[in-house]
């Protein structure tokens, strides 16, 4: 069940959630609850407020935070020059995990919308794709941004490998047998002859992705508490709707 924060921000849920559940013939034992707060900014903090209103906190099959800061697009910067933008989710949820852990509290595991923007936009019909390569740190996205494809003076595909020796030379870059993506990396660069292509790019970049933050969560070693409480009584629904 995927809750969003407009459903949580600022008025009680709680008598809505049951009577769902309810209507579905299931319990919290039963549910694997996401919280998407969707796009972040620097502007956004930890996500303990919103987690305090989820009734039962500790009942649910598995607690999810899902949050994205990748841009909409890379519209905004100059092409033919390199950005290392932050990763605002990433910092929330460490927040949010130290703060609750402090309280011995139920931690929520981590999901995030890789190198894409958490709200899906219908493509355009004739988009002017660049030669880009997006590419996960642990606190950051370098961004290697190229013209677009389509430009009759540029260099259309050949951009990437060109990107790909220069990234493959800074000191994020993982090496080629961290995963699949970086090998994709690590060999567009050696030989250009074969570029790939927008979706190949995107693909690269989305496995470096989730095999790095994978990664780091293993290495945190963060426990993620759950205890399994009774399911509420009817009468206790309605007092947790106007908590």
């Amino acid at each position: 069940m995927r809750l969003i924060k407009g459903d949580i921000d600022g008025r009680p849920f709680a008598k809505e959630l049951f009577d769902l559940l309810k209507i579905l013939k299931v319990e919290p034992p039963q549910v694997d609850l996401v919280l998407d707060c969707k796009s972040m900014d620097e502007s956004s903090t930890d996500h303990v407020v919103l987690l305090g209103r989820i009734p039962m906190i500790t009942s649910w099959r598995t607690l999810t935070i899902l949050a994205g800061a990748f841009p909409v697009d890379l519209s905004s910067l100059r092409a033919n020059d390199t950005y290392v933008l932050p990763r605002y989710e990433w910092d929330a949820w460490k927040r949010t995990i130290k703060r609750l852990a402090a309280r011995e509290q139920r931690l929520p595991t981590f999901g995030d919308y890789t190198i894409q923007h958490a709200v899906y936009r219908e493509p355009v019909e004739f988009p002017h794709v660049s030669a880009s390569i997006r590419y996960t740190t642990e606190v950051s996205w370098v961004i290697m941004r190229g013209e677009w494809i389509g430009k009759a003076t540029g260099s259309g595909s050949a951009q990437y490998p060109a990107e790909a020796q220069l990234l493959i030379e800074r000191p994020e870059y993982c090496g080629e047998n961290f995963s699949f993506g970086d090998g994709f990396i690590a060999a567009k660069a050696r030989d250009g002859s074969r570029p790939g292509n927008p979706m190949q790019w995107l693909l690269a970049g989305i496995n470096h992705h989730i095999t790095l933050t994978a990664t780091m969560i293993e290495k945190g070693r963060l426990p993620i508490t759950r205890e399994i409480t009774a399911i509420p009584s009817e009468a206790n629904v309605a007092n947790l709707a106007t908590q």
